[in-house]
């Protein structure tokens, strides 16, 4: 390694002259601090990735987001239950392939993961979700440093904060409203209705598996699910509530 600098990603703060500092630590010769300004944090920021890249570029190994999420998944396959394994599949085929798939994992820029966000924004989705994307990023991204040396893009890079929304009960008569319209339109959306509102489960949870040897009478469910169905994802349920 030709550096020396180490960073966790915090020490960023605004200046009394305006200014945006980002610091890093240091062994290089000797114990201590370096700083990099701007005139905004993703300005300050990009200084230090600059410097982190600078530092570590005898050690990086060229490789590419495609083949990090590749590598990745297959990594963390036996660690995880089959449906977040599934989950996080989805993601990256459906959001991070396309946007940054083809680059190296060491030219993905501030600027071009804020581009992300606009954009998943624009399309719909919420900031949850988008959320959610990042922290799978993330993941990868601390593999990608641990194991090949690449500084982490997203060090420094503020989320959208989902909203917090008031979750409100139905009361008794909107559940026979709901029950009276459900049955005059009966269709796979109505099925995951039901099964939600009558078995206590998340929609999430309903789409996330056919169940096998179901108990309806009794309102309970058996623990073992069709692995078919959570790569299927039970697409209509899903969809009819929100955009993936």
């Amino acid at each position: 390694m030709s550096g020396g600098i180490t960073t966790t990603g915090r020490g960023v703060y605004k200046r009394k002259d305006g200014r945006w500092e980002a610091r890093i630590y240091s062994y290089d010769g000797k114990h201590g601090y370096r700083s990099f300004y701007g005139e905004t944090k993703e300005a300050a920021l990009h200084k230090r990735v600059a410097a982190i890249a600078y530092s570590y570029a005898g050690d990086i190994t060229e490789i590419s987001v495609r083949e990090l999420c590749r590598e990745w998944l297959q990594i963390i396959s036996n660690r995880v239950k089959p449906s977040t394994l599934a989950n996080y599949r989805m993601k990256i085929e459906k959001h991070i392939i396309p946007q940054f798939g083809s680059l190296m994992c060491h030219e993905i820029t501030s600027k071009a993961l804020y581009d992300l966000i606009n954009l998943k924004l624009s399309s719909g989705l919420s900031a949850r979700y988008i959320s959610d994307i990042f922290v799978l990023m993330k993941s990868l991204f601390k593999y990608a440093r641990r194991v090949y040396h690449i500084p982490n893009p997203l060090d420094g890079i503020v989320i959208p904060k989902p909203a917090r929304t008031e979750v409100r009960l139905l009361t008794p008569q909107e559940q026979e409203r709901l029950k009276f319209y459900i049955g005059m339109d009966f269709s796979l959306i109505s099925l995951g209705i039901i099964l939600a509102n009558g078995m206590g489960l998340r929609i999430g949870e309903v789409c996330g598996g056919l169940p096998v040897g179901s108990d309806l009478r009794k309102k309970a469910l058996s623990e073992k699910i069709n692995r078919e169905s959570i790569t299927n994802r039970c697409s209509p349920c899903l969809h009819y509530y929100s955009v993936r």
